[in-house]
């Protein structure tokens, strides 16, 4: 069985060094390839042109497929699929279970499916299209892609990886969803049938694994049918799969600790599977008992502040979500701080929590804050 913590350990020795944080580039992408002897295919091409590539290893008869960047400004597990790459070919202390799955599975990675997002660092193609709700339209070339890449490799199972909004609480505490997880349903009815089972089952191999890095820090989306969502249309097609969503983590805004819980989860998963899926039935429920995400999480809740307007004075909670995009270099990211919402938030949580204890927020005597206003960071008080 698969020592976590000694994993965790190990983590440092393959990450990937040459990409880092939330911006990666096609071009990133392109250079590591080009590192690899073997296994590496140009699926197509993007609306722009760029090269959508896949990369594989592994020879066995179980076929796994995991893309990623199908949202351009969802970066996370881009980086971690070349830690699991990695790690796969320097396994160190592992060389056993590596050599393993390695003789279990063929692992087929589409590293970045929408490099034209990634570039203009949005969730879109460059034809503005919802690559995660084209399952059924078809569209885009990127789409097409991506099915004709699963419709010729038949694979067992599918990951669907993702990063999701600071907005997300595990729900009813004030913890991050650093990772959140789906079984997507195959339609409305929501009904557990045989392939969802199984990937419920995995999901909570997943979750046993990724608690010892971030105990409580993980959520379950909502299984309602989305009827053009590629994960939902994937599972009803016959194909067993996986949403994984990155998320923030408390002083980690680039989101490394995602990137470690992305590598260590998709491990867990290719265990179990390995270890012959004999608990598939027992873990619907611990699948279950993963809190379901909130959406009550800001990224500053400052409390107590005092606004004045018109001789009129309040006191009241204020709600800032950070507004980011790429620096020019691409190796940072440009924060703007926004006022999302003012007024009683005692049923929100922040990542960063302050206490104006009754003063005004500096720049503020003489006008009132309004939701949309950009405001300075870090935020101090008079």
């Amino acid at each position: 069985m698969m020592d976590i913590e000694k994993l965790i350990k190990h983590y440092a020795s393959i990450k990937e060094q040459s990409i880092k944080g939330r911006t990666v580039t096609p071009e990133q992408v392109s250079c590591l390839l080009k590192r690899l002897d073997t296994g590496v295919e140009i699926l197509g091409k993007s609306v722009m042109g760029h090269d959508i590539y896949s990369f594989s290893v592994g020879r066995g008869s179980e076929k796994v497929l995991l893309w990623t960047q199908m949202h351009g400004n969802e970066p996370t597990a881009t980086s971690a699929v070349f830690d699991i790459f990695n790690f796969l070919n320097n396994p160190g202390p592992f060389t056993g279970f590596a050599d393993s799955l390695l003789d279990k599975f063929q692992l087929m990675f589409i590293p970045m499916l929408n490099p034209d997002g990634a570039l203009l660092y949005r969730r879109t193609n460059a034809m503005d299209i919802d690559l995660n709700r084209d399952a059924r339209a078809l569209s885009a070339p990127e789409s097409r892609i991506l099915r004709t890449a699963r419709d010729n490799f038949s694979p067992h199972y599918c990951f669907n990886l993702h990063d999701q909004r600071n907005i997300y609480n595990v729900c009813g505490t004030g913890k991050t969803a650093t990772i959140s997880f789906l079984a997507p349903a195959e339609g409305p009815d929501r009904a557990v049938t045989m392939n969802r089972q199984r990937s419920m089952a995995l999901i909570a191999a997943m979750n046993a694994a990724v608690q010892h890095i971030i105990p409580g820090c993980v959520g379950r989306y909502s299984d309602e049918f989305y009827p053009t969502a590629t994960g939902d249309n994937f599972q009803k097609d016959g194909f067993v799969t996986m949403l994984i969503e990155s998320g923030t983590y408390p002083g980690d805004p680039e989101r490394q600790t995602a990137r470690l819980c992305n590598f260590t989860a998709i491990l867990a998963a290719l265990e179990y599977v390995n270890s012959g899926c004999g608990q598939d039935e027992a873990m619907t429920g611990d699948y279950f008992s993963i809190p379901e995400n909130g959406q009550k999480m800001l990224d500053i809740l400052v409390k107590n502040v005092k606004i004045a307007l018109n001789g009129i004075e309040a006191i009241v909670d204020i709600g800032v979500m950070f507004d980011e995009k790429p620096a020019p270099d691409r190796n940072s990211m440009l924060k703007r701080c926004v006022i999302e919402s003012i007024g009683d938030l005692s049923a929100y949580f922040g990542i960063e929590t302050l206490d104006a204890g009754g003063k005004f927020m500096r720049g503020y005597t003489e006008k009132c804050p309004q939701t949309g206003c950009e405001i300075n960071y870090p935020v101090d008080f008079e």
